[in-house]
C-alpha cells in the first residue's frame, strides 16, 4: 500500500501601494504588504538622495525575497511616476 499525501503550494499575495507621491517635493512612499499584513515601509526622498526603511520583521519568520531588491524596484518606480507625473499607483502580484 502507498499513501500519498499532496502538498498544498501556497503563494503569497505581495502588493506595493503608494499612498503619498509629492511630485513637486520628489517624495514618495511605498507601503510593501503580504496577504494583507505590513511588510515594509520605504520613504524615498528623490530630491535628497534619502531613503527611509521600516520593515516588520516580527511578523515574518523567513524573508521572502531580498529586502534589497524590494528597496531598489521601489526607488525605480518612484523615479519614474515623479518623471512622468505620475500621483497614485498600486500594484499586486503573488510570488
Amino acid at each position: 500500500m502507498i499513501n500519498s499525501k499532496k502538498q498544498s503550494v501556497t503563494e503569497n499575495t505581495i502588493t506595493y501601494h503608494y499612498p503619498f507621491i509629492d511630485l513637486e517635493k520628489k517624495k514618495v512612499e511605498a507601503k510593501v504588504t503580504v496577504d494583507q499584513q505590513m511588510y515594509l515601509s520605504v520613504a524615498v526622498d528623490l530630491s535628497n538622495g534619502v531613503i527611509q526603511i521600516e520593515k516588520n520583521a516580527a511578523d515574518f519568520e523567513l524573508a521572502l525575497t531580498d529586502d534589497q531588491k524590494i528597496i531598489e524596484q521601489i526607488k525605480t518606480m518612484a523615479e519614474f511616476m515623479i518623471f512622468n507625473q505620475i500621483d497614485s499607483y498600486s500594484k499586486t502580484f503573488l510570488s
